[in-house]
């Protein structure tokens, strides 16, 4: 099981280092800022719902069959799971409102939700340590 964790969040990481620091800044650069934004608003909620999902069943995994690794992991796991779930439920339909309302809010809200994105990066990376 610790591979197949290992896999997933290996992937994932892979994934948001290439989507946050090569496709994004592409896109925003290829494309006006209206298309790109809209572009990146349509990825957005199914990138943090497949994190969810694959955090969430990571934690399983590690909870019902290896519970040293679960115990290691738990604070980094629980973190990143609190990180999608807020993307998902809160940032991601509050930044769509202020988008249109309340551009200078709803770049402080982008400024935050970057340091979220990275805070999550940074948490994977740690998984990853401790499943090696």
């Amino acid at each position: 099981m610790n591979n197949i964790v290992l896999f997933m969040i290996s992937t994932w990481f892979g994934v948001s280092l290439f989507f946050s620091f090569d496709v994004a800044p592409t896109l925003f650069d290829t494309l006006s800022t209206i298309l790109a934004g809209e572009v990146v608003a349509r990825i957005f909620p199914i990138y943090f719902g497949i994190g969810l999902f694959i955090f969430l069943f990571s934690f399983l995994l590690l909870f019902l069959s290896e519970k040293p690794i679960f115990k290691k992991t738990f604070f980094f796991f629980t973190i990143n799971i609190v990180i999608f779930i807020a993307f998902l439920v809160f940032i991601l339909p509050e930044a769509s409102f202020l988008k249109h309302t309340d551009y200078h809010a709803f770049l402080r809200l982008h400024a935050f939700s970057m340091v979220l994105n990275l805070i999550q990066m940074i948490n994977s990376f740690f998984i990853i340590l401790s499943l090696l």
